[in-house]
Order: structure tokens, then sequence, then C-alpha cells
């Protein structure tokens, strides 16, 4: 299958690989158990409690995840029992009014752990149709419905998170997504203080409603960044360099686990002329993560420098010449070094005699520019 089309785009080329093992076309007639469970809370067959509504209800289940023609597909629908007035609706034993479902991806219980899930740093990404429709005045609804794509770690202790890293690629809540073409994404992270901290945050809206058609959703996350996708094109991110608050919050696990999930809310439910059943489409989930054996470029440290700084890079065997180069802000190349140990490998660079300012390093490959990156020198 030719992949050159679907690579993580603005990354350094090259450099990435698509992880067949932790990705899943859903070409298949119903879910992979091997990758996913299909949350059933109640039932507790995920390790993670997960799957309750606002109220909390327990909604989520298996029967509402299936696969069919390429895509996995959920579905929220009414509680059968929740039109019949004369049937109490109650469960563990708060009311619910819908069913719905999500998949996660299979994970392990481990002492002093927590959950531990088999994704790390790299690319992710979900092509997906999402929930809403047209209303009588043609205008695009989805309040109340709340569709995600995320992936954590958490590790309790008793009754305190001590540790909770999450990225949110497609979050919005049942009153951001009121239009149907409102994304929210953003990273969480918590160390030790039992509760849990939003980072960043940020929102997009579509042009056109997200049930329209399908349209991609992904998140780089690396040490030193994360920048947020939507079709290709990045709208927000965050780097340790330009933003060096964030270093700690992009220490992540590497024990993180995928979700992707259909929420029904009550703060607010839908409208009560709204359709059902809703439909979530995922065309795919795609994980690419870095190649070590292919040539990369990573930031110096420490950064900013004032005398001497390491730079990392990666070079693939069978390559002929490889050099650094360092550019004044202006592109004028003020240093060229050619390096000779092929594989992962580190240079020192005196920065003594450069003046203070932002320079840019690269590393070229048989020619080819590989990656560049942001140096800020101080005296």
């Amino acid at each position: 299958m030719d992949l050159s089309a679907q690579m993580p785009p603005a990354i350094d080329p090259g450099s990435w690989m698509l992880d067949d093992s932790r990705s899943d076309e859903f070409n298949g007639t119903m879910l992979d158990t091997v990758k996913w469970w299909a949350i059933d809370p109640c039932n507790y067959t995920d390790s993670i409690h997960h799957g309750y509504n606002w109220s909390g209800g327990c909604h989520f289940r298996p029967q509402n995840v299936s696969v069919v023609n390429g895509n996995a597909i959920i579905t929220a629908d009414y509680n059968s029992d929740s039109l019949n007035d004369s049937i109490p609706c109650y469960h563990y034993p708060n009311f619910y009014r819908f069913y719905s479902g999500g998949i996660q991806s299979k994970q392990v219980k481990m002492l002093g752990l927590g959950a531990v899930g088999s994704y790390s740093f790299g690319y992710y990404e979900m092509r997906a149709k999402l929930p809403g429709y047209y209303d009588v005045n043609s205008l695009p609804v989805g309040k109340g419905f709340m569709p995600t794509f995320w992936f954590y770690y958490q590790y309790w202790q008793g009754s305190c998170i001590k540790k909770h890293d999450e990225v949110d690629i497609l979050e919005p809540d049942p009153s951001q997504y009121y239009d149907a073409r409102t994304n929210v994404v953003g990273w969480h992270d918590e160390n030790n203080a039992c509760s849990v901290q939003k980072i960043g945050q940020a929102s997009l809206t579509s042009a056109n409603p997200l049930f329209d058609d399908f349209h991609k959703y992904a998140v780089e996350l690396l040490p030193d960044r994360i920048v947020f996708y939507f079709d290709d094109q990045p709208f927000f991110s965050a780097d340790t360099l330009a933003s060096p608050q964030y270093t700690h919050s992009l220490d992540f696990s590497p024990y993180l686990a995928v979700v992707i999930d259909f929420q029904i809310g009550n703060n607010p439910y839908p409208p009560s002329d709204a359709p059902f059943p809703q439909f979530m489409y995922i065309d795919y989930f795609r994980y690419y993560r870095l190649k070590i054996s292919q040539s990369a470029l990573f930031q110096n440290y420490p950064n900013p420098v004032n005398t001497y700084t390491q730079i990392t890079y990666s070079i693939a065997t069978g390559s002929m010449d490889a050099f650094i180069k360092v550019y004044e802000a202006t592109g004028h190349e003020i240093r060229s070094v050619q390096l000779t140990e092929k594989g992962r490998a580190k240079i020192t660079l005196d920065c003594s005699s450069l003046k203070p300012g932002v320079y840019v390093y690269s590393l070229e490959v048989d020619k080819t520019l590989i990656g560049a990156r942001k140096m800020i020198v101080i005296k």
C-alpha cells in the first residue's frame, strides 16, 4: 500500500513510519479485540472505569460498536425503557436516557504503574465523520453530543490521582459542539497533586458541519513540542523552546492508551426533536512513530545556551554526506560541521563566539534538508 500521501504533514521528512500493529483501518467485519475493547464500564471489561454519562448513568454498551464497510461505527440511541413512563429508569442507580459506545486500546493493570497502554510519543491520526444533523431551519446542530478522540495515562493511589497525562485531539463538550462545527483540543498534566489540570486548550470551527463528510483529526506529540492538526493543517501548537513552562507537562508517560467514543450529555441534553439514532463513523486510526534508523534532527541541550550545547541527530545507514549547518536569523550560514558518525549520535557545538540572539541549525543528508531547529544564545 502506498503511504506517501498519508504521512504526517509538516514533520521531518523520512523520519516517521506507520505502526501497523497499533493502527487500525477497520476493514474487517468486527472489532479487532486484540487491539481494542468495546467499552463496557458497567461490567468492567476495560481496566479504566470509563463510560459514564453526565449524570453518572452507565450508558456505554459494547453492542453500540460495530465494524461495517471499512468503518468502525459508534451508535447512540434512546434507551427504549426511557420512552416508557411505566418503567423506572435507574441504573447504578442513576437515570440514563441514551445508550452509546466507544472503543479503548487494550491495556493492563500494573501494580504501582496504573493502567499501562502501549502508545508513546508519535503522531496520532483519526479520519472520522461526526454525529449531528440539520434542523427545520437547515442549521447544523450538534448540541448534546460529545464525540471524542484522546489518549492518556492515569495512576491512582487510593482516591488520589497521582499522575494524569492526557491529550485531547477531539473533545468538544455537549455545549461546545452545539453547531456541529466546533472542535476543542488540549492537553492535561498532573503529578502528585490529586487533581487534573488542563495546561493548553484551543478550539477550531470548521466552515462546514463535521457530520457532512469525513475529516482528519491529528496530533504530533514529542518531548519538546505538541502540534494539533485538522485536515493536515496545524492550528494550535506549543514547544518548550518558546514556552519553557511546558517542559514538565510534555514529559509524558510511555504507557498511553487511546480512546474513541461518542457520549450523550445532559448538560445540555440534545434537543427534544433531535433525530436518533446518531452515528460516529471512524474510517481509520493511525499511529506513526519515529524511525530511529532514519535521519532525524533533535533539539539542542541546553537551550538557551551560553557557551557549549549538544545537538543530537540520527543519520540513516547508507548515507554519504551529512552536515549540521548554523544560520543567523537572516538566513546567512555561519558554520558547517561535517558529520562522520552514522546512526544516533551527538556533537558538541561551541557557541561562545556567537552574539546573543536566535539562530537556526539544520541537518542536511546527501544534500537533502532533514530538519531545522531554533537555538537561542545568551550571554
